[in-house]
């Protein structure tokens, strides 16, 4: 449903934290750590800039630790 939207031109919002999710389906994108904005643009050239091969790894690149996952209850 939310490709069918996108593909006919809406802007889709997602929040998620599942980020191999994120890099397959977003068209521009944005990184938060503990409510903060970490960096901002599509997943190709934001892993290009900074030499990463996945969104995890600029996640753990940009951040130095792993991101939390609410699933397991965590807070970090």
């Amino acid at each position: 449903e939310l490709d069918r939207r996108a593909g006919a031109g809406r802007a889709v919002a997602v929040v998620t934290h599942d980020l191999s999710a994120a890099e397959r389906h977003a068209g521009r994108l944005v990184l938060l750590d503990r409510g903060e904005v970490v960096v901002a643009g599509t997943p190709r050239e934001l892993m290009a800039e900074y030499g990463c091969r996945s969104l995890l790894h600029l996640f753990r690149h940009l951040t130095g630790r792993e991101p939390s996952d609410p699933r397991r209850g965590e807070r970090r």
